[in-house]
């Protein structure tokens, strides 16, 4: 069972009458709620308070609540506050949560692809390197720089190979290759 309040955004205000406020929910799962008291100045529709003192006497009172039954302060929370309100839940935008959603999946999976299948320690910190500078991603255990440059195993100079009509691109990847070679070996040092 979760426990949700509802309270206007801080950085929002009614702009017009055609627009929604916009809120703030927040959620809590109330088996790791230990304590429950109103804040003072805090103006609600619900007075907690008498609730939780409704639900104590009716609670010391009950003998059939269950040993394992989850409780706050002593109390239940089959007869708490929780299990009688059920807060109200404002206008929920399905379209922004669904966008967020993809965003959030397409950025895991950029996140994934950028980690290299059976490739040591070493080939993972030069593709991090690369990365910071160059279009890089994965073919297998090979580093493909620029859609044009193949980098295979040991990740050498000399194991950079492209086409004869990508030849500048070769030759950037090669420098920018020997200049993280040498900042990982000094950095090992």
């Amino acid at each position: 069972m979760f426990y949700s309040k509802q309270c206007p955004s801080s950085g929002s205000s009614v702009l017009n009458s055609g627009h929604h406020q916009k809120y703030d929910f927040r959620i809590l799962k109330i088996n790791f709620l230990k304590e429950v008291f109103q804040l003072p100045n805090h103006k609600s529709s619900i007075d907690i308070n008498a609730n939780i003192t409704n639900s104590n006497s009716t609670n010391l009172n009950n003998s059939s609540i269950p040993n394992n039954t989850p409780t706050m302060n002593g109390q239940s929370t089959n007869n708490s506050i929780f299990s009688t309100i059920y807060p109200s839940v404002g206008y929920v935008q399905m379209d922004r949560l669904h966008s967020k959603e993809l965003l959030s999946v397409k950025d895991t999976q950029a996140a994934l692809a950028r980690i290299g299948v059976g490739v040591t320690q070493e080939a993972q910190e030069i593709f991090d390197a690369l990365s910071k500078t160059l279009p890089c991603r994965w073919h297998k255990e090979s580093i493909v720089v620029l859609d044009e440059v193949i980098i295979s195993s040991p990740y050498d100079i000399e194991n950079c190979k492209a086409n004869s009509s990508s030849s500048g691109s070769l030759a950037r990847v090669k420098k920018v290759l020997e200049g993280e070679k040498r900042r990982l070996a000094s950095a090992k040092k």
